[in-house]
């Protein structure tokens, strides 16, 4: 199985194959269902997974000055508007 990271690469050469447009909010809800997929079907994460899922977000609310926001989407989304 990919890691994320690889998903990443796959998404952004194709993106309307995988998540039908150029989305953050789709790509974020592409990413929660492939996760939630691989623990269904027993899949461990790899660290570098981990890493992404557990430090992205917190990354982005420091960079960006933002404590209030419950996805890295929504985030993204409220910064570029």
């Amino acid at each position: 199985m990919t890691g994320v990271f690889e998903i990443f690469k796959k998404v952004r050469t194709k993106p309307g194959m995988y998540i039908g447009r150029s989305s953050v909010s789709d790509l974020f809800m592409f990413l929660v269902g492939y996760e939630y997929a691989r623990s269904e079907l027993g899949i461990e994460t790899t660290q570098e997974d981990d890493d992404f899922y557990g430090e992205f977000q917190p990354w982005l609310q420091q960079k960006l000055g933002i404590t209030t926001v419950s996805s890295w989407a929504k985030m993204i989304i409220v910064y570029c508007q």
